[in-house]
């Protein structure tokens, strides 16, 4: 959070500053958009007005149908009446990018607070990133090629165990 307290007792601008956070002006976009149509449709400022109207009207029902879409699936999976919910909560917290619970907990912690193991958490955040279409992994998880190298390696070292035993059982 910016003090801007700080920057006007020290005679300087906040708006000027790099940890300022940006937020696009939709309206402006919209406005700049309706502009350039109306240059080159050869309309009147009537009908840019209308345009601008239409374009923000059709913004704005886009958006919300982009959230349905989005929410209904959610929405279910957390509700669904089998399994930890409080499981589903946090993976779906944790997949969506909620830093503050990793700030207080590693997973380890977060499990066991939970009651579920380690990998059974992360398996959940990994299937909650799957249903929200999200590639990224968060700072506690492996890349999808760690994964794969463990996984590999995990059955060259079951392999290797199982050869042993049908040796000692002989």
């Amino acid at each position: 959070m910016i003090d801007i307290r700080r920057f006007t007792a020290m005679g300087e601008n906040p708006l000027d500053k790099l940890e300022t956070s940006h937020r696009p002006d939709m309206a402006g976009e919209i406005d700049t958009l309706a502009q350039e149509w109306a240059e080159d449709l050869d309309l009147v400022a009537w009908q840019v007005e209308a345009l601008g109207l239409m374009l923000a009207e059709y913004h704005l029902r886009e958006s919300r149908e982009t959230a349905s879409r989005m929410l209904i699936p959610i929405v279910t999976y957390l509700n669904e009446a089998k399994g930890n919910k409080t499981l589903r909560y946090y993976a779906f917290l944790l997949a969506a990018g909620d830093t503050s619970i990793t700030l207080a907990h590693s997973y380890s912690e977060l499990a066991r607070k939970i009651g579920v193991t380690r990998a059974a958490l992360s398996k959940a955040v990994i299937e909650m990133q799957g249903q929200l279409g999200l590639t990224a992994h968060n700072g506690f998880q492996k890349s999808e090629q760690a994964r794969e190298s463990s996984r590999k390696a995990a059955h060259r070292s079951w392999t290797k165990r199982q050869g042993e035993k049908e040796h000692t059982h002989e």
